[in-house]
């Protein structure tokens, strides 16, 4: 346990930092743009996911998948087995974005603006090296260097964001270029660092083929996945207005400070995982202990968040204080993301690879039809609740699929009562106004969650003062 801890530390000094920033630019992001403008970047940044998850045509995972099956002489050649076949459709998305560049402006963000789609473009192809560099550094387990990247990464987005957003008088073309600079910033700190795997190297079609029939079907799920985390914006696009869609960015803004507790969690989880299966393909008790001390610590932060939220808020622009009210729901994204990425790791392990398309299916189906029931009348506040909802079905069935391909014994008592627990405070946190009333209530679910899981508590608890003293002591 206290391995992984430790593995996750420092896989995660980077993405504390990068909350840290958030909580300081996002606020001050908010008095240089409007939340008109904010819409519109959200909309780019929609789009922009789903040619994301398109260009890789699964590769990614693939490399994933058989980087510890290679030896390390062999994972070069692996990169650019991945690498070739990325770059091919990279090159045909930005042919597309070039030719269509008009309609697509049009569409999501109601009017012409030049250079976005030759932005677009450049951040594709920064953001596929990127992805490669980063997953390097995961898998070689070097936590500490994945976290100077990050920090490179968040302080280059922030500070060009803030000061391009100066010169452009609030337009929503900083946060565009300033992703961009965020990419390219860390491209230059993480690319040397393996120098050896960026060279060259000659690939094999047949090779090539295998890579692409395991992550191939991940295609469809990834793309239906992004539709699942996108239909709230598209809802708000055609039944709302930019402002709106700001409003609700800003809010998921405040819930990504637990996305990226998920982020760090991720991280690490994937490669770990699928270490301890090929060393010991018995062992369950792992699988079921992460998943309950992973639980725990999700839930409980999620209650931080809420009990915090209308504080967070003041930190904004006045025009963006409606985000109090959107934002509670939006905490069960990460909460239920981050228990069915422990969840759902039968699936994985038995390459039974259609199952997260099916999942997600379900999911984005449910997420559609709230939506489309909720938002005329609601809102952003109705985007927020189908969202958060779908997501705890979306954990649900992951965790179930996965529990008969690979038993494992997940404690789903305890995770459906604190489900119950959190909804009922969210409930409370998304009608209701007063300050004192959803503190007391989130006091009191944090209580009852730490309650059920005393023992998960007892254990981290342990471990993160048994990992201070060891760092006092050291010094």
């Amino acid at each position: 346990m206290k391995k992984y801890l430790k593995l996750y530390l420092t896989f995660s000094l980077g993405t504390w930092f990068k909350a840290a920033v958030t909580v300081i630019t996002a606020p001050l992001i908010s008095y240089l743009l409007t939340p008109d403008e904010f819409g519109r970047a959200s909309m780019y940044s929609m789009f922009f996911q789903a040619l994301y998850t398109l260009m890789f045509l699964g590769s990614d995972h693939a490399f994933f998948r058989f980087f510890y099956e290679k030896s390390e002489s062999g994972r070069r050649e692996l990169l650019w087995n991945c690498l070739y076949p990325s770059l091919t459709t990279s090159t045909i998305i930005a042919v597309l974005v070039f030719t269509f560049g008009d309609a697509i402006n049009r569409y999501l963000y109601g009017e012409q603006y030049r250079y976005v789609s030759l932005l677009l473009v450049i951040t594709i192809y920064l953001s596929l090296f990127q992805r490669y560099n980063a997953s390097i550094v995961r898998l070689q387990k070097k936590g500490f260097l994945y976290s100077i990247i990050e920090v490179v990464n968040s302080l280059a987005t922030a500070l060009s964001t803030i000061v391009l957003a100066k010169i452009t008088h609030g337009s929503f073309y900083s946060i565009i270029v300033g992703q961009l600079i965020g990419y390219l910033a860390s491209l230059l700190v993480g690319i040397p660092q393996f120098k050896g795997y960026w060279k060259p190297t000659a690939v094999s079609l047949k090779d090539i083929r295998e890579l692409l029939a395991y992550g191939l079907p991940f295609v469809p799920a990834l793309l239906m996945g992004w539709l699942f985390s996108s239909v709230d914006k598209i809802s708000l696009r055609q039944y709302r207005t930019y402002t709106e869609i700001g409003l609700y960015s800003v809010a998921y803004k405040i819930a990504s400070a637990l996305l990226l507790v998920q982020a760090g969690f991720t991280l690490i989880w994937g490669p770990t995982a699928f270490e301890r299966y090929e060393q010991n393909k018995d062992d369950r008790t792992f699988f079921k202990k992460a998943n309950s001390v992973v639980s725990f610590a999700m839930f409980s932060f999620g209650m931080v968040v809420f009990i915090f939220k209308d504080l967070l808020i003041l930190l904004f622009s006045r025009s963006y204080r409606e985000s109090a009210q959107i934002l509670p729901f939006l905490i069960l994204v990460p909460v239920m993301l981050t228990i069915s990425d422990t969840a759902q790791i039968g699936i994985s392990i038995s390459k039974k690879t259609y199952w997260h398309l099916a999942t997600t299916i379900m999911a984005t189906a449910a997420n559609y039809l709230g939506n489309r029931l909720m938002v005329p009348s609601l809102g952003a506040r109705g985007a927020a609740i189908s969202t958060g909802l779908s997501y705890i079905l979306y954990m649900f069935v992951r965790m179930f699929i996965s529990e008969r391909l690979f038993p494992v014994g997940y404690d789903i008592k305890r995770i459906s009562v604190s489900t119950l627990v959190t909804l009922a405070v969210l409930v409370v946190g998304t009608f209701n106004h007063s300050y004192t009333v959803n503190v007391l209530v989130g006091v009191s679910g944090l209580v009852l969650i730490t309650f059920m899981y005393g023992e998960e508590f007892k254990i981290l608890r342990s471990e993160l003062l048994s990992l201070l003293r060891k760092n006092v002591s050291s010094e």
